[in-house]
């Protein structure tokens, strides 16, 4: 299926992205499809994002070895559960729905290839990381809690 209209400063968006084959790019508000189009014409691979369970039509017949529709909200990455793709420690890459994102943990003690990891926040394209059972309080959160209690 055709995408129903034109994106916005596609031809914009496409030199910025800079798509080629190899390259895996995140479209983080899929809608009709119309910038992932674009990038897949130009050989890179797309992880797309939307929430609404209608986009899922415009997907139809976007190469599957190339493009998967998640359908969620980019936002919404946090708690899901993947597995360290190499050693993270502090920045690595992760597995998460079949794919690779960078990725980073705040834990004194690495995060082993192999091992299963939880998305605790995203921060542009980077998730941070932490073993499913919890790591140490995140450095963000201590850092809260002091402004917290200068405050009052």
């Amino acid at each position: 299926m055709t995408s129903p209209h034109i994106p916005v400063l596609l031809g914009e968006v496409v030199d910025a992205m800079q798509p080629a084959a190899g390259k895996t790019l995140v479209d983080g508000t899929f809608g009709a499809g119309g910038y992932s189009r674009a990038l897949l014409e130009r050989g890179a691979s797309v992880i797309a994002f939307d929430r609404d369970p209608s986009a899922a039509r415009f997907a139809r017949g976007l190469p599957a070895g190339r493009f998967r529709l998640v359908e969620r909200r980019f936002s919404e990455l946090d708690e899901e559960v993947g597995e360290a793709a190499v050693d993270i420690s502090p920045d690595g890459v992760v597995l998460l729905r079949g794919a690779r994102w960078r990725a980073r943990t705040n834990r004194a003690t690495p995060i082993k290839a192999g091992e299963p990891v939880k998305v605790v926040s995203v921060e542009g394209l980077v998730l941070e990381v932490e073993p499913p059972e919890g790591g140490a309080q995140d450095y963000r959160e201590r850092a809260r809690n002091r402004r917290s209690r200068a405050a009052d």
